[in-house]
């Protein structure tokens, strides 16, 4: 488990390791890793190993550390190309640490064999998306909803798939800016349970919004207690996850969950009148706008407010939720 923050990014990353695996005392094959780059580009990978072949535990944990790295170093220079082209760069640097580690073996690249999952965010809102083989990756909108953004749609065997060493890549490649707060790559153990063609599971976005709100630990124990719940429902096999967060779609997310869960999270009673959620949204903004921070002076003249004594009025609502804290005189999202 890890959790990373990039300057308005934010990450959690997750894996344990199946019933099926535990019974062949195997360990787990799935791996996921997280990677900011100078320029704060955040970049999470899954990749899920694939369990027939001797090194898919090594060939997926290169894949994941890989492949995030080189789209976060490289995020200008790939976001400029065609999707096919992103691909092969993207296939060309994990294969050539797996090569290396082949030939020193004297084994076949095949046996490094893992699917990979891919989401790059750029500070100025855009992003890449790449999916290689089975597992999903869902993205929770602006308007509060999930969408399906990739599933591998299986044309034979449910057991086969494509994997980032395979000679002719088959790769699903988005590039796109804005449109969605927050992005969640799983394996194909849990998508077997909470995604379909229809769409995703309502925990799915649960767990998305939790993401903005929770610690590391906290989301530990959320991501557990679900694999728990999909382990009681018939789940064996190995299951990651990876979400990252754009904390600039804070306030969005916030003011779009229900009264239900803002009275869970934050013991709110009653729901935001219009007016109120306007005047929040906006503090807000600024706050998470903001990755070191801001004084009640910077806050107060980018709200446009008359005083600071107003300024602190508001504001101090959400301190008492904790949706917002005060360290060494500046204001930041909790």
């Amino acid at each position: 488990m890890n959790m990373v923050s990039a300057h308005n990014f934010k990450s959690v990353t997750y894996r344990a390791v199946g019933m099926r695996h535990i019974e062949k005392n195997k360990p787990c094959e799935d791996n996921v890793f997280c990677y900011s780059s100078k320029e704060g580009v955040l970049c999470a990978a899954l990749s899920d190993g694939a369990g027939s072949y001797k090194y898919a535990a090594i060939g997926s944990d290169i894949a994941a550390r890989t492949s995030a790295t080189f789209l976060a170093e490289k995020f200008e220079r790939l976001y400029g190309l065609d999707n096919g082209t992103i691909a092969e760069y993207v296939q060309h640097e994990v294969l050539r640490p797996i090569e290396e580690l082949a030939s020193k073996e004297k084994e076949d690249v095949i046996q490094y064999s893992a699917t990979l999952l891919c989401v790059a965010l750029h500070p100025d809102g855009r992003y890449i998306i790449l999916h290689v083989g089975d597992g999903a990756i869902v993205g929770l909108n602006l308007q509060n909803k999930t969408e399906v953004i990739s599933l591998y749609e299986h044309t034979g065997p449910a057991n086969q798939t494509s994997f980032i060493t395979d000679s002719f890549l088959e790769a699903f490649v988005k590039k796109g800016n804005g449109e969605y707060a927050s992005f969640i790559m799983m394996s194909d153990g849990p998508e077997d349970f909470l995604v379909s063609e229809v769409g995703a599971n309502p925990r799915v976005r649960l767990i998305q919004q939790l993401a903005f709100f929770l610690d590391e630990d906290s989301m530990h124990q959320q991501l557990e207690s679900l694999l728990k719940l999909l382990t009681d429902h018939g789940m064996d096999d190995d299951a990651s996850f990876a979400i990252v967060c754009d904390m600039r779609e804070f306030s969005t997310v916030l003011l779009s969950v229900s009264p239900e869960f803002r009275k869970m999270m934050f013991s709110i009673e009653n729901d935001f009148s219009k007016a109120k959620k306007k005047r929040l949204k906006q503090i807000l903004n600024v706050i998470s706008d903001s990755p070191t921070g801001v004084t009640l002076h910077e806050l107060t003249q980018r709200i446009y407010s008359h005083s600071k004594t107003i300024t602190k009025r508001k504001i101090d609502f959400l301190c008492s939720m904790n949706i917002i804290k005060q360290e060494n005189g500046r204001f930041f999202i909790s």
